[in-house]
């Protein structure tokens, strides 16, 4: 199975992706019970 990560590696090294205002990280992750405010801290 080609995952084609060593591509993906190589388009985060070069280009203009740095973290700038105005942007957000959104995760779609479902934290252990009970971890949840921890999660949402970090």
């Amino acid at each position: 199975m080609d995952t084609r990560s060593g591509l993906y590696a190589e388009l985060a090294a070069v280009g203009l992706y740095g973290v700038r205002p105005g942007h957000a990280l959104i995760t779609m992750v479902e934290p252990h019970p009970g971890h949840e405010y921890a999660y949402n801290r970090w």
